[in-house]
């Protein structure tokens, strides 16, 4: 299983720019939803077959739950992220 697979089996989607002009022809997925009352928004793409968080916004709920500086963060973190806390005690987990 690719990791792309892996992102889009927690929810990631595929996302392209609606403006034509921000379009540079690179892969990239996109996770939004609600976690603790507070929303998340990441914004993923593919530089080199290595996926990249390019944007994200999440009132430093990830950062905070993982007890890591948000600059640090990766995408693999994500991973660790929603197996352990946004889907923690559910059949997802089976997946990973």
């Amino acid at each position: 299983m690719t990791i792309k697979e892996k992102f889009l089996i927690i929810g990631f989607t595929d996302f392209v720019h609606l403006d034509k002009k921000k379009r540079d022809g690179r892969e990239r997925i996109t996770f939004c939803a609600k976690y603790l009352n507070e929303e998340i928004f990441l914004l993923l793409v593919n530089e080199n077959d290595i996926w990249k968080i390019e944007k994200m916004e999440d009132d430093d709920v990830i950062s905070v739950t993982l007890n890591k500086n948000k600059s640090s963060l990766e995408a693999e973190d994500l991973f660790l992220f929603f197996r352990n806390y946004y889907y923690a005690n559910t059949d997802l987990l089976n997946f990973f």
